[in-house]
């Protein structure tokens, strides 16, 4: 046979985001649902909405009327109902439809529950519109489900033209009573046809989630009902038979109400149904079944039963009821089920009685229409009592009867026979809460206030109580004691049967029994209110409940907007803008709480003057200070000294780190004598028992990533000096990996993270290496209270900082330097492959550094002092942009992370623009660096600057550039960030434009790609390094730097 389908290239519909799906709902609101889908999420869900799981790709009621009503049909809105669908998803994103178009595609998709607005299409209509979905010009795209049902439409039209039908009754299932019906006559080639379509019924179709249908049984019941709803509303001639009929005639009344029913003329009026119970209907029924066996049945073949012998026409289901106590027993009932309908369930007792009084079935029709049931009965017993062996007590007895069984019994059903009972095809109706998650052992804390008063710090000792639960129930030591004597897994508490796990219970029993001091730090209670998780208990916990002091300390770590406005110091000698006000706030705040603090502030945006005004406030406070500790880079320690004298001259200090510096009793004595002491990190180290000598008010970490490293001399030395409290300030508190993170909360407040190797097992290894999102989640809420980070781009902190332009520069390699480029990368797949271990490794890390000189220019990698004019094509990219840049009289920033480069750049601009070119590198001394920068600020001053990424990434403000050129790239942005930085920063009057160089086919290519791969990443996913570079396999290498066209 064959049915024009609707497909794709077919259907009158243009390019589109927007895809309309189908839903064929057989039972409840009948008839067909429609929903639409959009490629992006929406934005404008309500909080309530996202609680309920409302999908986020589906249109809501409003749009999707719009959409409908404006190309298919008319605007009504009493049809907007509400779907619960089961849809794809993955862990962390919802899937659009579009992923699951294929029964294939639906064995590799999780999936959810989710709420889909839709608009419903009675049975009466469907048929309509499914044709009007082929002539039709719309502005959206068709889903494959309502592609489904438009073929299935087509399917009944064809049965319909063909007489492929016929008239039939059935009980109905909400009345005691027949209902006339008329049905399809399924041909062996219909049939084939009809099997192989639901073969491919796309899995939208089936997506419902309170129950589950077979493509077989959606499509049958479609055909069905779509089928006797046309016919019915179309009866043709046979309406006039109708009135032939006698209405006085008892015999005649069935017949002539069947065929009121089959026209459709009475389908509201529920009471000219056919009674069940009246005798002439019952022989009607009974005479006309006979009748449609004989139609049902292939006229070329010998008349044989519809139902026949190899066919199942019942299986055993069996039933298990629970007691509302623990004294009572449990009960395992078991019925026979048949198969073409679920809903006639027939005892033992009412099958060997002959009783079906229970049914909407007569006694005569169950035994005309169906296989021997007691037979069916025992044998489906029989089988079971192989896994059931107390089943053989019922084969036993004259009656089949259910089981009486004890609790431990019922445990061992529901957690061992059950699934093998389902496995051998039996079904199964088991206690609603059985297959609900087991309920655990839930702590509940509320913390309070010590009972001896006094100033609450970071480090006082906090009493709290804690309570267990096991669901909705708080149970007491005495209910803990009663359980653990049970020794059952399942128990019942309050009325609430409840499986349980011996060893919580052991666990909390055994703190029960401690009866352990009640007492935890400041900062274990903060941790413990954010994290949700219970360390005191060992239980997850439900809730943490606190006093208000404590409720108000929180909220205002964790919303930093409502701490109370500082005023600027009358000493600031500036005016702070009113991010930088906020900051001092919180700054303050956090240090009278004793608490440590990062001020994380992008580049440029003031973290200096912003601890400046910090100073002049502690020491304009009534309570007497001590001097703080400043330890910084040597790079900005001149910044340091012009701001202190800039915006505080009122602010006493002393630069600890020229060769003839004080020590020991003398630097003690020196020191109290100042606000501010200001070292650098070389020189903490060398003079650490100097420090040390001292308690400082605060120790204050400029460019604190220089503690990242955890286990390193330098970050050991500084984290045992003593202060009162401490403050980091860093553009970039997490670079490359977590335990950086880590590193510098110890410093700020040490413990509060746990041991670097507990951190390291709770979120290090779940984040960086497998995405753990809600893992990063709980880390980002712990450390999001102490970390203060405002960015550039965010026109809430600042709106006067002008636009930042990002372009990538793509470069060709010229022939010498393809040539070159692939001479080393052969040399290198040759030689490793004889190479292991540590040689390997050091191997490929060499190859890593010689492509990338080679992709910058041939003389940095021959080191031959050659001319670099013409022979890369980086060179000849820099020298058109800059020709502009200069002939605009603008100035331009040019990094390189390596100081060769930087050398040979600052040679060669020099010349070719006749003018001495700046060269800031590692081995700049810090008056030639303040010198350099002085003379480039100068308006008058030279266009160009050569930097290495390193030594001139930090520290300096080069606010005259607005153009920045990375001539060679760095695999972490962050340190890429903070270079361009130095021109895009508080001061800058115009748009910098920031141009990254890559050489196309190379590995420069790859580590553009990687860096973008960082970016995307959450700011508490960060891996980095090249290391792991050395660990890929020969061809992963091969892959990774070859040239490609």
């Amino acid at each position: 046979m064959q049915i024009k389908t609707l497909s794709s290239k077919e259907a009158p519909q243009q390019s589109s985001q927007e895809v309309l799906h189908g839903i064929w709902q057989p039972e409840g609101q009948e008839g067909l649902h429609l929903w639409m889908e959009t490629a992006s999420p929406s934005e404008n869900l309500t909080s309530s909405q996202k609680n309920a799981n409302y999908h986020p790709y589906a249109l809501d009621h409003p749009q999707l009327q719009q959409r409908i009503t404006t190309d298919l049909l008319p605007s009504n809105e009493e049809r907007l109902q509400q779907l619960l669908l089961s849809l794809p998803t993955d862990l962390t994103t919802q899937l659009p439809c579009s992923s699951w178009e294929s029964p294939s595609s639906s064995s590799s998709v999780s999936l959810a529950h989710w709420h889909i607005p839709s608009f419903h299409i009675p049975k009466d209509e469907i048929i309509v519109f499914l044709m009007l979905l082929g002539k039709k010009n719309y502005t959206y795209k068709l889903g494959s489900s309502l592609s489904y049902w438009h073929t299935l439409g087509l399917f009944v039209l064809e049965l319909i033209e063909k007489g492929a039908f016929y008239p039939t009754m059935e009980l109905s299932r909400t009345s005691d009573s027949y209902k006339a019906r008329w049905k399809p006559l399924f041909t062996d080639v219909y049939t084939t046809y009809l099997d192989e379509l639901s073969l491919h019924m796309p899995p939208v179709c089936r997506s419902f989630v309170v129950q589950e249908y077979s493509a077989s049984f959606l499509s049958n019941h479609f055909i069905q009902e779509i089928l006797d709803t046309f016919i019915k509303k179309h009866p043709g001639p046979l309406a006039s038979f109708v009135d032939t009929l006698s209405s006085s005639d008892p015999l005649q009344e069935p017949l002539r109400r069947w065929l009121t029913q089959l026209l459709g003329y009475d389908n509201e009026l529920h009471h000219t149904f056919l009674p069940s119970r009246d005798h002439a209907t019952n022989s009607f029924a009974t005479e006309l079944l006979r009748q449609v066996t004989l139609c049902e049945t292939n006229p070329t073949q010998e008349r044989t039963p519809v139902i026949t012998e190899e066919k199942k026409q019942f299986k055993l289901l069996f039933k298990l009821e629970y007691p509302e106590t623990a004294a009572h027993s449990w009960k395992l009932s078991f019925f026979l089920q048949a198969t073409d309908d679920p809903s006639l369930l027939l005892s033992a007792e009412s099958l060997w009685n002959n009783d079906s009084s229970g049914t909407e079935y007569p006694s005569s029709l169950i035994l005309n229409a169906y296989e021997d049931p007691q037979d069916r009965l025992l044998q489906e017993l029989l089988k079971a009592s192989r896994i059931v062996g107390r089943l053989t007590y019922s084969l036993e007895q004259k009656l089949p009867s259910p089981l009486v069984l004890s609790t431990a019994e019922a445990y061992e059903f529901l957690q061992h026979e059950a699934p093998l009972l389902c496995t051998e095809g039996f079904t199964l109706q088991l206690p609603y809460w059985w297959h609900k998650p087991r309920k655990k052992l839930r702590s509940r804390v509320h913390i309070k206030r010590p009972s001896l008063t006094g100033t609450i710090g970071s480090d006082a000792l906090l009493d709290y109580d804690w309570q267990v639960s096991l669901g909705e129930h708080v149970l007491s030591e005495q209910e803990f004691k009663e359980l653990t004597a049970l020794k059952e897994p399942l128990v019942n508490i309050r009325g609430e049967w409840i499986t349980i796990d011996r060893k919580e219970l052991s666990s909390a029993l055994a703190l029960f029994q401690q009866k352990r001091a009640s007492s935890l730090s400041l900062t274990e209670a903060l941790r413990l209110a954010w994290e949700k998780e219970d360390t005191l208990t060992g239980f997850p916990l439900e809730s943490v409940t606190t006093e208000q002091w404590l409720t108000d300390l929180i909220q205002h770590l964790q919303d930093p907007q409502q701490i109370a406005p500082l005023i600027t110091p009358s000493s600031f000698k500036g005016q702070l803008r009113p991010y930088q006000e906020r900051g001092l706030a919180w700054l303050s705040y956090l240090k009278d709480s004793s608490f440590g603090a990062c001020l994380a502030d992008d580049m440029g945006l003031g973290k200096t003057i912003q601890i400046i005004a910090l100073l002049l406030h502690q020491k304009n406070s009534s309570r007497p200070t001590g001097p703080h500790l400043l330890i910084c880079p040597l790079s900005v320690l001149g910044n340091w000294q012009h701001e202190l004298a800039r915006f505080a001259p009122s602010l006493t200090f002393m630069v600890h780190h020229s060769p003839d510096r004080p020590s020991k009793d003398a630097f003690k004595r020196k020191a109290l004598a100042y606000d501010l002491v200001i070292t650098t990190y070389a020189i903490s180290l060398r003079d650490h028992e100097e420090l040390l000598s001292l308690e400082w008010e605060s120790i204050i970490l400029d460019e604190a990533q220089h503690i990242k490293n955890g286990s390193s001399k330098q970050t050991r030395v500084i984290k045992t000096l003593r202060s009162r409290s401490r403050i980091a300030l860093t553009g970039t508190p997490l670079e490359n990996r977590l335990g950086e993170l880590w590193s510098l909360m110890d410093f700020l407040n040490k413990g509060y993270l746990g041991t670097e190797e507990s951190f390291h097992k709770k979120f290090t290894l779940p984040i960086e290496r497998y995405n753990n999102q809600e893992r990063a989640s709980a880390l980002k809420s712990l450390v999001n209270p102490f970390i203060l980070r405002r960015v550039k781009t965010d026109t809430t902190v600042i709106n006067d900082l002008p636009e930042k332009i990002e372009t990538k520069e793509l470069c060709h390699l010229t022939k010498e330097q393809a040539s070159l480029y692939q001479s080393v990368l052969d040399t290198m797949l040759y030689t490793i492959e004889q190479a292991e271990g540590i040689q390997r490794r050091g191997l490929i890390l060499s190859t890593l550094m010689k492509l990338k000189q080679i992709c910058n220019h041939p003389a940095q990698f021959m080191r031959d002092n050659s001319s670099l004019e013409n022979r890369s094509g980086k060179i000849i990219r820099l020298e058109e942009l800059l020709d502009e840049v200069v002939a605009k009289k603008e100035k331009s920033l040019i990094f390189t992370q390596f100081a060769t480069m930087g050398e040979l750049l600052h040679k060669h601009l020099s010349t070719k623009y006749q003018e001495k070119v700046p060269f800031l590198y590692g081995g700049t001394t810090q008056k030639e660096r303040d010198a350099l920068v002085q003379r480039f600020q100068d308006p008058k001053g030279p266009p160009l600057f050569v930097l290495s990424l390193k030594a001139g990434g930090i520290g300096l403000n080069l606010t005259e550039a607005n153009h920045v050129f990375h001539f060679d790239r760095w695999w972490n942005p962050a340190v890429e960030n903070q270079a361009t930085d130095r021109a895009f920063r508080i001061g800058q009057k115009n748009i910098v434009h920031v141009h990254k160089f890559i050489c196309t086919g190379t590995l420069e290519e790859r580590i553009d790609r990687l860096i973008e791969q960082k970016k995307q990443l959450t700011d508490l996913i960060i891996t980095g390094g090249e290391h792991w570079i050395t660990e890929l396999s020969t061809q992963e290498l091969k892959d990774l730097f070859s040239l490609t066209p």
